[in-house]
């Protein structure tokens, strides 16, 4: 796969080999997708947590919620750790 970068974005990446960090400009490029894929997959995650606490909103206002003490959230986060949440 041939790639074209703009000037300033050679430049770093000829930087960053430069500096030794990385033995060529495919490692740069390595690197810098493995970045986006997390950020990705963090972007994701946070989307998800989002719909969640949306979700958790909407039970509550519908009168769906129940109160629980500290205990009790730390209860079912162990829980869901093990899988054996929602069984």
């Amino acid at each position: 796969m041939n790639i074209s970068l703009p000037h300033a974005l050679e430049e770093f990446v000829r930087k960053q080999v430069e500096s030794g960090l990385y033995q060529s400009s495919g490692e740069v490029h390595r690197a810098a997708l493995r970045l986006l894929m997390e950020k990705q997959g963090y972007d994701q995650e946070r989307d998800g947590l989002r719909a969640a606490i949306d979700r958790g909103i909407e039970q509550a206002d519908r009168g769906e919620s129940k109160t629980c003490t500290p205990e009790d959230i730390i209860q079912l986060a162990k829980a869901r750790r093990r899988g054996v949440a929602g069984q």
